[in-house]
């Protein structure tokens, strides 16, 4: 092994483990989440991409979870030549949970039947390796009108309540076609 690849190896192992050094030593009691990207189907990529940026976004803003950043995600992962784009396979998640060294992941996809667009998000437990919520929402319509769906299960993912839409959904009907909430 050339000296530089030695270094590049050290330097990896030393990033990840500051990183657990970090989260073990946190005096923030709020639980590590990493959220990979939403499988794309029957919409584009970058449309999935920008949704997941969405969420993920709402997910900080909840404020009940320390979230990963997607760039020192991706890097630590590509390290471990493991790849989380668009996956939704629940062995790579909790895999990739382990070497993120985060309490839960969260996995999902979006897409399109028709003209209607599908949610489905799952709040997966890294230590148990089981799926601890799944939330499914479709609506007919634009692509746009998720922005707010996903902003609603954020707040679900986060177990608070969102009585402004609540509000909302009261006085102004929506075209969703249902909306069911599992709980494992």
């Amino acid at each position: 092994m050339s000296r530089v690849n030695r270094f590049l190896f050290h330097l990896s192992w030393i990033l990840v483990f500051g990183l657990n050094i970090t989260v073990l030593f946190s005096e923030d009691d709020r639980q590590h989440v990493a959220v990979f990207d939403f499988e794309a189907k029957g919409i584009s990529r970058p449309e999935a991409e920008l949704l997941t940026d969405r969420f993920r976004g709402e997910i900080v803003n909840t404020n009940a979870f320390i979230v990963i950043e997607r760039s020192i995600m991706d890097q630590i992962l590509e390290e471990h030549n493991l790849q989380m784009t668009g996956s939704t396979e629940m062995s790579d998640a909790v895999k990739a949970g382990k070497i993120l060294n985060v309490h839960k992941v969260v996995t999902g996809s979006i897409g399109k039947i028709g003209s209607t667009h599908t949610v489905n998000i799952k709040l997966i437990d890294v230590e148990s390796a089981q799926i601890q919520r799944f939330f499914n929402r479709d609506h007919q319509g634009e692509i746009e009108c998720l922005l707010p769906i996903l902003k609603e299960i954020a707040s679900e993912v986060a177990g608070k309540s969102d009585d402004q839409s609540e509000k909302m959904e009261e006085a102004e009907p929506q075209d969703d076609t249902g909306v069911d909430i599992i709980n494992f």
